[in-house]
């Protein structure tokens, strides 16, 4: 019973000292073509739950993303001004059996330094070689477009 005691003792200390104070907020930029990637799958991920299936084309996000949000802006990159390539018409909903581990929903036509942003069908971006890029895995009938 006294460990009982002293285990809450402790644990009310503990979060006692934990706050109180201002919140430690770390300010980092986030790269516009990272930005435009993660609005795009916002966007995707709405479509797709409000729908049952994936887009087919740019003009169908473009209420998702905002009316005084220029979609033309939004879906390239910012690196290379490229517009991204995007796999339309995948459904989210549905489990990415076609994919190695995450199945690539866009990515970047040229990117910079050798590398490329992409976007999974989870929402998550990352920085990928050709290489990588190439080793992801894609929708049925889709490949890498390089």
């Amino acid at each position: 019973m006294k460990f009982l005691q002293l285990f809450l003792l402790l644990l009310t200390i503990s979060f006692a000292g934990c706050g109180g104070g201002e919140p430690i907020v770390v300010a980092q930029p986030i790269d516009k073509t990272r930005g435009n990637l993660m609005s795009l799958s916002s966007a995707y991920h709405q479509y797709c739950t409000a729908n049952g299936k994936g887009p087919a084309s740019a003009k169908e996000l473009q209420p998702l993303l905002g009316k005084d949000v220029d979609a033309d802006d939004t879906l390239k990159s910012g690196r290379d001004n490229q517009p991204f390539i995007v796999h339309w018409g995948v459904d989210l909903n549905q489990d990415p059996a076609w994919a190695k581990s995450a199945g690539v929903l866009a990515y970047e036509k040229q990117g910079a330094n050798g590398k490329r942003w992409v976007l999974f069908t989870m929402g998550n971006t990352e920085e990928m070689s050709e290489a990588e890029l190439k080793a992801a895995g894609f929708p049925p009938g889709k490949s890498p477009a390089f």
